[in-house]
């Protein structure tokens, strides 16, 4: 017997490429699977950072409004511009422009928040009934 004859192989070779091919294509299956997953995690990623930032907006005008009411119930209707103070846990700002209205008895109040270089804005009407300044109108600015 020859020592240097090479081995028979245990699998044809016709069979070997076929499990090579198989196996390539199992790994570009797996890698495309790999991509679109990535690409579906960053976009939620995003929509739910944009879902957050539009919550924040809105609880800031939600909290504009009510300083407005008792900014009005404080000073009257006279035209100023305010800058509410926020807690330094909101990444954010508001800002108030309070101007007269149709009537003595009316204010109009811009609500501008903005929270992570996006903005919401709103107009918003008091009417004073007494000594009590009501939202009559509210309507939001694109």
């Amino acid at each position: 017997m020859k020592k240097n004859s090479p081995r028979p192989s245990p699998i044809p070779h016709r069979r070997r490429a076929m499990a090579t091919m198989t196996v390539v294509m199992m790994l570009m299956l797996v890698g495309s699977a790999a991509v679109a997953m990535s690409a579906l995690f960053a976009t939620e990623a995003r929509r739910t950072h944009a879902a957050k930032t539009q919550a924040q907006e809105r609880q800031l005008l939600l909290a504009g409004a009510a300083y407005a009411e008792t900014e009005l119930a404080a000073r009257g209707n006279a035209s100023r511009n305010i800058d509410v103070p926020l807690p330094s846990s909101v990444d954010g700002t508001l800002h108030l422009q309070i101007g007269p209205g149709p009537t003595s008895a009316d204010a109009t109040v811009q609500i501008q928040a903005t929270v992570a270089s996006q903005r919401a804005r709103q107009l918003l009407t008091f009417t004073r009934t007494g000594e009590t300044w009501r939202i009559t109108a509210a309507t939001l600015i694109q």
